[in-house]
């Protein structure tokens, strides 16, 4: 019995850690999905109560946003409503096919992105000019991404990110501000496909759980207080440690 609470303590830190980083930039999965493969959960199991957890970060990031005004709720119902239809279907998908083609391309759509990151001026501290509509941006980036953080994930939270930026112009603290609102849809409906299939390790991710409700609070203070200083690099070495993991995984 002390072990497993001491199981349960130290994914609890692991988690808080991994709130933090997916905060700031995304990627907190790398951190949390390798630990539960640890403990012995098998892959779905690992990738369904990972779900878990990070819904408690996201929602602690959305609900300090909020607080602070940083959210345009009226703009993003529409993007809302895509970000929870595509982590649904991304979750029925990763339970039904294998996911080795996404794994092959996904490097590459990621390191596009970190070039991006590295030498685009738009991504700033200032909102600027929206590039497409917001029906354009739902249908065309918000419902592939949500797909994408429902059928696997790392990453997913960077996306966002560089998409609100670069796409509709918003400042980098807007940007991750609306990009966690759009992922706790895509992972609290993905979740909800991941219950149905009777993955979730409800103990595991409950305690894990506060452990990312800490992390994703102090991970979106440090973003709001310094912006682009914080969420660029990190960003950007989130995008290069998920490449090269993925490509290890996948070519090597």
């Amino acid at each position: 019995m002390d072990q497993i609470w001491m199981v349960f303590i130290a994914l609890a830190f692991v988690a808080a850690i991994a709130g933090a980083i997916d905060s700031i930039s995304g990627g907190g999965g790398l951190i949390a999905i390798p630990s539960l493969l640890w403990v012995g959960l098998s892959p779905a199991e690992a990738l369904a109560t990972n779900k878990l957890q990070a819904v408690f970060g996201k929602l602690s990031a959305v609900r300090y946003y909020h607080c602070k005004g940083l959210i345009d709720w009226r703009s993003i119902r529409f993007p809302f409503v895509c970000a929870l239809m595509g982590g649904a279907i991304g979750s029925i998908t990763i339970q039904i096919f294998d996911d080795s083609t996404l794994h092959f391309i996904l490097p590459w759509l990621i390191g596009a992105a970190a070039i991006y990151i590295l030498f685009s001026p738009a991504v700033g501290d200032i909102d600027s000019g929206q590039r497409v509509g917001m029906i354009t941006f739902s249908v065309f980036i918000v419902v592939p991404l949500s797909f994408y953080d429902g059928f696997f994930g790392p990453a997913s939270g960077s996306l966002f990110t560089l998409a609100f930026a670069a796409l509709l112009g918003k400042s980098i603290v807007s940007a991750v501000a609306h990009g966690k609102l759009l992922l706790l849809a895509a992972n609290s409906s993905a979740l909800a496909f991941f219950v149905a299939g009777g993955e979730v390790q409800w103990g595991i991710g409950f305690a894990m759980a506060i452990g990312q409700w800490v992390g994703a609070q102090i991970g979106s203070a440090l973003v709001r207080r310094n912006g682009v200083k914080l969420v660029r690099p990190m960003t950007l070495a989130m995008c290069c440690i998920v490449v090269t993991t993925l490509i290890w995984d996948s070519y090597i």
